[in-house]
């Protein structure tokens, strides 16, 4: 007679290291987005032919500079380098070689082949967001999302 066992060891993610890259489709989306919000910003201003015109216009431009600026940045500056994951730790190698503890990645948005995560470097308040695509590293893509999305090994005998 064979016996099954009803308790089944938990499976955990693979160990990974998986490239952080700018992404070029990122970019043609904020820049889209930005050109759109222009052209409806100009067509509210413009719109109203009163003296208070001129203010709006002004106002209106001064607030999409600075929100087109700050997206602009945001991409440009975005995290290059690879992120690891051993089983219990994630961390982040930038291309100069240092390497920073990350805690556990926060999903913000899943799109299935794109993903959004927050992370905080490892004892600080600070954050960082990453956008990972699955164009990046295919074959290991689906390794980083049970990676994303698990729990490591200490946090399962925790509870």
């Amino acid at each position: 007679m064979i016996t099954v066992s009803r308790h089944r060891p938990h499976l955990h993610a693979p160990a990974l290291q998986f490239p952080l890259r700018r992404s070029a489709r990122l970019g043609w989306i904020l820049a889209s987005l930005c050109a759109l919000q222009l052209a409806l910003l100009l067509w509210w201003a413009l719109g109203d032919s009163s003296s208070v015109a001129t203010l709006k216009l002004a106002v209106s431009i001064s607030t999409w500079l600075l929100t087109t600026a700050s997206a602009a940045h945001w991409w440009w500056h975005s995290c290059r380098g690879s992120i690891h994951w051993d089983g219990l730790m994630w961390s982040w190698q930038q291309p100069s070689g240092d390497t920073l503890l990350l805690q556990a990645l926060q999903v913000r948005l899943d799109f299935q082949s794109h993903l959004l995560v927050q992370v905080r470097y490892f004892d600080s308040p600070r954050s960082i967001h990453l956008w990972l695509e699955r164009r990046a590293d295919p074959l290991h893509w689906l390794a980083l999302r049970r990676a994303v999305y698990s729990r490591a090994v200490g946090e399962l005998s925790a509870r």
